[in-house]
């Protein structure tokens, strides 16, 4: 399932993306943070489909923002 152009839209007003021309294309500027990369487990997946699922706009937001593997993380923990 993709991506809906309603979400990036709605995900556009909420964070500025820079944008980089290569070859007559347009490619966004994303970096991966350093220091995220925590162990996901079941119920950090189960979010994960959740929110790209049913909160397109949240799960853009928390990817592009870095916070997308923390809060999954967090998610884990709480839950076990």
């Amino acid at each position: 399932m993709g991506i809906s152009r309603v979400a990036l839209c709605r995900l556009a007003l909420l964070i500025k993306i820079d944008f980089l021309r290569k070859d007559g294309l347009y490619y966004a500027n994303l970096m991966l943070l350093k220091g995220t990369d925590y162990p996901i487990v079941k119920y950090g997946h189960m979010r994960r489909r959740y929110l790209q699922d049913y909160r397109e706009v949240e799960y853009l937001r928390l990817l592009l923002n870095g916070d997308l593997n923390e809060h999954l993380h967090r998610v884990d923990v709480e839950w076990e």
